[in-house]
């Protein structure tokens, strides 16, 4: 064992490093969609003296990377999650007979927001719908009320 490995003492991060991150952790609540180089501007312009590099690596320590949709998302799923579809044997005639759900993005000039639509099938009738800056279940459920 080499002896430098057996004296090593991790050093606790810098109060300058501390305070980038607190920094980069308000743009980011702010700016959830700005990725390490907008930042970097960001911070440049409040008169932080920091590089890119810096930044990416204390973003990368306490665990925030830019959202954006990311590729491929239309690209069908592995077979073996695939669902068969369970309406084909039995037609559909009234409203409200089944019901299904869309999720779409939007891009605008400050990020992406999601659509979440429930329509029904027969009139094709909104049902509910629910607009939000995060893609997470909780938007599903809120078109539902």
């Amino acid at each position: 064992m080499n002896r430098s490995s057996l004296y090593y003492k991790a050093h606790d991060e810098s109060t300058d490093n501390v305070t980038l991150m607190n920094e980069i952790n308000d743009l980011y609540n702010h700016y959830p969609f700005m990725g390490y180089r907008r930042i970097t501007v960001m911070l440049c312009n409040l008169g932080y003296i920091v590089n890119g590099k810096r930044v990416l690596r204390l973003m990368r320590i306490i665990g925030i990377c830019a959202i954006y949709p990311k590729l491929n998302l239309s690209k069908r799923r592995q077979k073996d999650v695939v669902f068969p579809y369970l309406l084909k044997d039995k037609p559909l005639l009234y409203s409200n007979d089944a019901w299904c759900i869309d999720i779409t993005y939007i891009k605008l000039v400050i990020g992406f927001v999601y659509l979440v639509a429930l329509i029904d099938v027969v009139s094709r009738r909104i049902m509910g719908w629910s607009l939000s800056s995060f893609l997470e279940t909780e938007n599903c459920l809120q078109a539902l009320l």
